[in-house]
């Protein structure tokens, strides 16, 4: 009788356990999906940030430009300690538009020391007259690679990356083509996102996968 007893009570003791377990275990957190896109934001007004052209066919040059986080299009943001953007547009091709080529670098410390986050190059590169006393700079394009510390963080490929500069408001007065010299920066971001793969790629990519699928059944 007693072993009967003492049967049934092991046998309620083990139902009870998965119901036991499972309110006692914390609760799941979302998780969040790497981001399609990283923006990085500059200071804007008293960071000291300059935009240059001397003229003729020099290039356009940026210096000192403050970046102060990078932001993901899925909400994470990342603080960036020092962080500074400089760039030297492709050289002047005529009125206030700049061609190909030159370099473009972001660096900064985002918990490993400081290092270069983006680095690349240009695709084009125009500056587009506003209204009253400021003009602002539209760069039509980015070719880079990001750092694998960023890349990291954010859970985002290594790379390739294409993006833009857009919206950097200047400080300063000229005519569509002439010099400024060098004027302050007052605002704009960097934007970034994985470039697409070509087409071919993707025609490319299926063929592989069924190759290492055949090689394995060979082997097997």
């Amino acid at each position: 009788m007693v072993g009967k007893m003492l049967l049934k009570s092991l046998m309620l003791l083990a139902a009870a356990l998965p119901m036991f377990a499972l309110c006692s275990a914390p609760a799941a957190q979302a998780v969040v999906a790497p981001p399609t896109s990283l923006d990085f934001d500059v200071a804007g007004i008293g960071s000291g940030g300059m935009i240059c052209w001397y003229g003729g066919s020099t290039p356009l040059t940026g210096s000192g430009i403050e970046i102060t986080q990078i932001t993901g299009n899925n909400g994470q943001v990342l603080n960036v300690s020092g962080g500074l953007l400089s760039f030297d547009a492709g050289a002047n091709t005529g009125g206030w538009t700049f061609g190909s080529g030159g370099s473009i670098s972001i660096t900064g410390d985002i918990g490993s020391g400081n290092e270069t986050l983006l680095t690349g190059s240009f695709t084009s590169a125009q500056i587009v007259p506003v209204t009253g006393t400021q003009f602002s700079i539209v760069i039509g394009g980015i070719d880079n690679t990001n750092s694998a510390d960023l890349t990291g963080y954010f859970n985002m490929p290594s790379g390739p990356y294409v993006g833009s500069i857009v919206a950097t408001t200047l400080e300063g007065s000229a005519s569509p083509g002439w010099s400024f010299t060098c004027e302050t920066d007052l605002s704009g971001d960097v934007t970034d996102a994985p470039a697409p793969l070509p087409a071919a790629a993707w025609l490319f990519a299926p063929g592989l996968t069924g190759l290492i699928a055949m090689r394995r059944k060979l082997r097997a």
